[in-house]
């Protein structure tokens, strides 16, 4: 499913790389101060591992960066994995929350 919003014009990556390069957080790395939980599939149609979520990962660690990542292998929903009714996505949810306990103190 391809984003919706204008600049996108309803286009996946392969037909529309440019917009998706445009807001990637891969070009705003050396500004992020706070930490990062990165998650990613392989069974991503939408947003390429390769091209996105790898990428994101080196950049965060060649830049020092304090993240956390897991990459889930052929993770049923593809891009929308995090939302289905399955492990994996359980586990994006227990990871999510653990992350956030680390860093946010009340």
């Amino acid at each position: 499913m391809a984003a919706k919003d204008a600049q996108f014009n309803g286009q996946t990556p392969d037909k529309n790389l440019a917009a998706y390069m445009k807001v990637s957080p891969i070009n705003f790395v050396k500004d992020i101060q706070t930490p990062l939980l990165v998650v990613g599939n392989t069974y991503d149609k939408s947003v390429p591992l390769d091209l996105h979520s790898k990428r994101l990962i080196e950049l965060l660690t060649a830049y020092g960066k304090v993240f956390e990542s897991h990459i889930y292998k052929d993770a049923p929903g593809d891009h929308m994995f995090i939302f289905a009714d399955t492990d994996e996505a359980r586990d994006v949810a227990r990871r999510t929350f653990d992350f956030l306990a680390k860093y946010l103190k009340p």
